[in-house]
């Protein structure tokens, strides 16, 4: 969230400095997430539960979609998505170890995996991504 400024106000500057910054894809992302959940900084703000809104709310609802069928008209973001589309394995190895080393997080719920990032615009539904739902839960 530290691109939202009122949280970044809240957390030290350095964390925002071009060394501290890192580009990734989409799987990479949610493996620095987990590792954010599993090793906060000692120095985080206490009252954040840091890296778990970035699972549960974005990355984790997307690759859903993608990883059920759902293409974008964006080139940009079918860049993204094809850079990951044969990882599929890979996801769901990640989302195991988000359940075991995570579930004692806040906020965390098993139905939190269970999302579509683009239902809520009208384009994807939960219903479309059951298949992977139930690999999911079989984790």
């Amino acid at each position: 969230m530290l691109s939202n400024k009122e949280y970044a106000r809240n957390n030290p500057f350095e964390w925002q400095l071009a060394e501290n910054i890192v580009y990734c894809d989409y799987l990479e992302h949610l493996l620095l997430h987990i590792l954010i959940c599993e090793h906060p900084a000692a120095d985080k703000n206490i009252l954040e539960a840091v890296g778990i809104g970035g699972v549960i709310n974005y990355i984790v609802p997307e690759l859903n979609d993608v990883y059920s069928g759902w293409q974008t008209g964006k080139k940009w973001q079918k860049n993204c998505h094809d850079a990951i589309m044969d990882d599929k394995d890979t996801y769901l190895t990640l989302l195991k170890r988000f359940k075991t080393t995570c579930r004692s997080y806040p906020h965390f719920k098993e139905d939190c995996l269970y999302t579509s990032f683009n239902e809520h615009y009208g384009l994807w539904s939960k219903e479309q991504n059951q298949e992977l739902f139930s690999e999911i839960e079989s984790l």
